[in-house]
Formats: structure tokens, C-alpha cells, sequence
């Protein structure tokens, strides 16, 4: 594995282990706290479920490049990306939104270490 390889995985993983260190921190009434007023109105709890959403989504992207596709579609609508799956994986509770974000990171992680 190259060096660059090396210090993207390493930062990575460093990077997702204060993700979960952070929001494991916040007590239950900061997870209802708003980010966004526009839009859906996030609050904490969809920040979480965004970053895991996306955590899952990068990394079929990279593939996908990798394998010789095009990447992003021209005409990709991150908003109507966002509301639809960040709305649909934000039904799911803060523990599993924090295992799941811990598992697709490891596998972000490795995915730059192979």
C-alpha cells in the first residue's frame, strides 16, 4: 500500500473513532437540538444519520470509479438525495445509527487500506 494509502486510512480511522466519540458524548436532549431550520429542519440525530448514510454511499461511489463508471451523474440533485435517503435512514435510533455509521467507516477504511 502505497503512503498516501496509508495516511487516508489511518486519518480516516482516527476521524470516524471522534465521530463516534463525539456524538456518544451528547446527552438525550442535544440529540433533538436543531442544525438546519431550512429545508427538512435537521436536528443532531439527522446529522448522524447523514454522515452514516453517506459513510455507506461514498464508498460504492469510489468503487464504481474505480471499475471505469462516470461517478456523479450531471444532473445529481444533492437536496432530493439528501431528504430521501437521510430522511429514510434517520427513522432508525442513535445506537444503531452509531454502530451502523462505526461498521461502514471500518469499511471505508479498509476498502483504502486494500
Amino acid at each position: 500500500m502505497s503512503n498516501l494509502a496509508t495516511e487516508l486510512a489511518n486519518m480516516l480511522e482516527s476521524d470516524g473513532a471522534k465521530t463516534i466519540e463525539f456524538f456518544s458524548s451528547l446527552a438525550s436532549e442535544q440529540w433533538d437540538l436543531p442544525i438546519y431550520s431550512e429545508g427538512p429542519g435537521w436536528r443532531v440525530h439527522n446529522l448522524l444519520a447523514h454522515f452514516t448514510e453517506v459513510e455507506g454511499s461514498i464508498g460504492k461511489l469510489i468503487r464504481q470509479v474505480v471499475e471505469g463508471g462516470s461517478g456523479v451523474p450531471e444532473d445529481f440533485d444533492i437536496d432530493r438525495w439528501n431528504a430521501k435517503h437521510t430522511g429514510e435512514i434517520s427513522t432508525q435510533d442513535r445506537n444503531w445509527l452509531l454502530a451502523e455509521f462505526e461498521g461502514r467507516r471500518r469499511a471505508t477504511v479498509e476498502m483504502v487500506r486494500a
